[in-house]
């Protein structure tokens, strides 16, 4: 990976949602960008992977999980952050 990696406002949005924060949309991108240093890739089960692909219009995505407890899902090159949400136990048996 080279250069800096984006976090979109959708990203900055559902941070704050699901935290409640009150941080400047710099702070978030900035903290979100920390957690995600820290994260590792996560293979979803192949039903899944057809699924999530079909939701996402087509586009190919990276999920990643956090020890911050957060999922992170990027661009298949990994330099766009496109959301974030908060892991919940095997959601879809994802394999770290």
């Amino acid at each position: 990976m080279t250069g800096e990696i984006l976090v979109t406002k959708h990203a900055i949005e559902r941070f704050r949602e699901r935290t409640k924060s009150l941080k400047t949309d710099r702070e978030i991108s900035y903290r979100i960008r920390k957690m995600f240093e820290r994260a590792r890739p996560i293979e979803l089960p192949a039903v899944h992977r057809v699924i999530k692909i079909i939701e996402n219009n087509m586009r190919p995505v990276k999920y990643f999980r956090g020890d911050s407890g957060f999922v992170f899902i990027t661009s298949e090159d990994k330099q766009t952050i496109i959301t974030v949400y908060q892991a919940k136990e095997d959601k879809w048996g994802c394999k770290q």
